[in-house]
């Protein structure tokens, strides 16, 4: 007779019972692992190393804390490093902020890096950041947006994208001008700025391959000043190391080097205030041509298209509304694009989406 440890019915009941033990293990530990805004310490956690936001949690405003913040969590993610992400001491923050903490906190769940946070101490912090659709963003990856539809609250978050999307911007534009006019219609320059963003990032973000980096976006509607905030981000190489590194069969190739011997201090701000006006192109083409690229959207701007466009790629920061060029002392690996659209800007007003 068999002993009942050899029998087939044995041998698969216990099969069952470690996939499932197994099962039920993993998604404590994805719990466990992967959380941020908690109030508590969770088993482990001390160690975890401690990475603290600055007070002014704001980009535009504050881009050398929060650059600096930025770095050190993409030196723990490039570690490997199991990381607690504190907000507690942060008493002013903004969508631009939050999407940039997003693109980072995603990049440590893919990889499957352990990391936790808290949230904010001040209220209206801690109720902006639950507001502005991040945990959404975070932890539901089956959705292309996230939108809360409340009437103080309507903000959207494009999670990520590796191409560019028309349909995507056109669902953007529509939701967007019927928050601010009341029905749809065409924002040609928003379209024209989403398409070519992309498309950079598909292109140029990595020199090596293309289409291998993610670009995000945010969208975040000011019921107040009844304007939608864009805010795009995408962790390639930035512009100036992508310029600086073209092959020598591209029109750029060496072009950054002839724009700095221009100037007499060629800083990268005063270099991107050049491209900004289309002196790249002149440079490499010996035609003015402002359709795309960063001379588009600067073009975009001028024809009140969009307002108050703020750019921060690899060192180099521009508040360009203020003609606000300014060299930083921490770079960022990338390229950060912020941009409003209010009820003052032009639109091809024929009731159609964009």
């Amino acid at each position: 007779m068999k002993r009942i440890y050899t029998t087939y019915r044995y041998k698969r009941y216990q099969t069952r019972h470690i996939l499932r033990e197994n099962r039920r293990r993993l998604k404590s530990q994805k719990k466990r692992h992967y959380t941020i805004g908690g109030d508590r310490i969770i088993p482990g956690i001390s160690s975890h190393k401690y990475v603290t936001a600055p007070a002014t949690f704001c980009i535009k405003e504050n881009s050398e804390e929060v650059i600096e913040f930025v770095n050190r969590l993409n030196k723990q993610l490039d570690k490997r490093t199991p990381t607690f992400i504190d907000l507690s001491n942060v008493t002013e923050i903004s969508y631009d902020a939050i999407v940039v903490l997003l693109s980072i906190t995603s990049q440590f769940k893919r990889l499957r890096i352990p990391f936790n946070g808290n949230f904010p101490s001040d209220n209206n912090c801690r109720k902006k950041l639950t507001n502005s659709g991040f945990f959404n963003s975070l932890y539901d990856e089956n959705k292309d947006f996230r939108y809360d539809t409340s009437v103080r609250s309507k903000n959207i978050i494009r999670k990520h994208g590796k191409d560019a999307s028309g349909e995507v911007a056109k669902e953007l534009i529509r939701i967007c001008a019927a928050n601010i006019w009341g029905k749809s219609c065409r924002c040609q320059g928003v379209y024209r700025i989403l398409i070519e963003l992309m498309q950079n990032t598909h292109a140029h973000a990595n020199n090596n391959a293309a289409g291998t980096e993610n670009w995000w976006l945010s969208v975040n509607y000011d019921a107040d000043n009844n304007k939608e905030c864009f805010s795009f981000v995408d962790y390639g190489i930035g512009v100036f190391t992508s310029l600086e590194n073209k092959r020598a069969d591209s029109k750029f190739f060496g072009m950054i080097d002839v724009l700095r011997r221009k100037l007499t201090e060629p800083d990268n701000a005063k270099v991107l205030k050049l491209i900004l006006d289309g002196e790249l192109h002149r440079t490499a083409t010996g035609q003015s041509y402002r359709g795309k690229g960063l001379p588009g959207i600067r073009t975009a701007l001028d024809r009140n298209q969009i307002s108050n466009l703020y750019i921060i790629t690899n060192n180099a920061y521009a508040n360009v509304c203020e003609d606000n060029f300014v060299t930083l002392s921490n770079a960022f690996n990338g390229t950060f694009i912020y941009w409003e659209l209010t009820h003052n800007n032009i639109k091809c007003d024929d009731n159609t989406a964009a």
